[in-house]
């Protein structure tokens, strides 16, 4: 038997026992550092609960499967019907194409250009309705057999396009100011620079030393020649003031922020106990639609 991982966040409001069940919508995050989960109640527009579960360091994508298993099976209510199931993949591999240049047949082609597809994957692709553009990315067939399995009705997304999705949304109504946005992840993290409601700059780095950090921060920067006395940095993902990611972040970024809630939606008591940029990406699937 797979053995049972203790959860680092567990929140659930007891409103959820009254809540219309029918107006549950799952949002699940996967990746090799662990499983989040939420539910969402469309009919209150309110966050009722969330998991969080790390896994050891070094885990396979194989260990994912069975870990997603093994948490179905010990959460009865993850076999309840819900309105809808969303599927957030975390990982290191996307690119984005322009609406006008996209070709379902040729994908396997525009993959080529940023990332090498392995044995095990599969190449999945969506509309990012906001940007006029297509996110390729791949997918494990081994999760991707046990996610059919056990939720068979589900849209798969990836933390790239919701990233991007999201803040386009949430900017769209700011027509020009020029802002840095950075998704703290564990050994990743995601720049994107958008000028008002203007993507103009997205890519994901690998790091290990918080040094690794901000040189890919202030890379980015000198790339696109902005200052970073006036540029406005907002920070999301596993990151806290207290960290040492932030205290160098500072030493070099004049205006840092934390990224706040999404004012579209409600948030449980619970919720609001928990920081409002750790699961920035994995909330704000309920603004993407496919």
């Amino acid at each position: 038997m797979h053995d049972e991982i203790d959860p680092v966040v567990k929140k659930y409001d007891k409103a959820l026992n009254q809540a219309n069940p029918d107006k549950n919508k799952l949002f699940i995050q996967l990746s090799l550092e662990g499983i989040v989960f939420c539910i969402f109640n469309s009919e209150l527009n309110k966050f009722l609960s969330i998991e969080s579960l790390k896994f050891e360091y070094g885990s396979r994508i194989s260990e994912v499967s069975l870990q997603l298993k093994d948490l179905y099976s010990r959460h009865n209510w993850l076999s309840q019907p819900f309105q809808s199931v969303k599927l957030l993949l975390e990982n290191n591999k996307s690119t984005l194409i322009p609406s006008p240049l996209f070709d379902e047949t040729e994908t396997s082609a525009f993959s080529k250009f940023n990332f090498t597809l392995t044995d095990d994957e599969i190449l999945l692709f969506h509309k990012l309705n906001n940007l006029d553009a297509y996110i390729l990315y791949p997918f494990s067939s081994i999760l991707s057999e046990t996610v059919n399995e056990l939720f068979p009705t589900h849209s798969k997304f990836s933390l790239s396009g919701v990233f991007i999705e999201a803040l386009l949304i949430i900017n769209k109504n700011i027509n020009s100011l020029k802002r840095i946005y950075v998704n703290s992840r564990i050994n990743y993290l995601d720049i994107a620079i958008l000028d008002g409601r203007k993507l103009l700059y997205y890519n994901t780095f690998g790091y290990r030393t918080k040094e690794d950090f901000i040189y890919y921060v202030i890379f980015v920067i000198e790339q696109l020649r902005l200052n970073p006395e006036e540029i406005e940095l907002i920070l999301s993902g596993n990151v806290d003031k207290n960290s040492r990611i932030f205290e160098i972040v500072y030493k070099y970024i004049r205006n840092v922020s934390f990224q706040r809630k999404t004012e579209s939606f409600n948030y449980s008591y619970v919720i609001n106990e928990i920081p409002p940029h750790h699961y920035f990406n994995l909330i704000n699937l309920e603004l993407c639609e496919l």
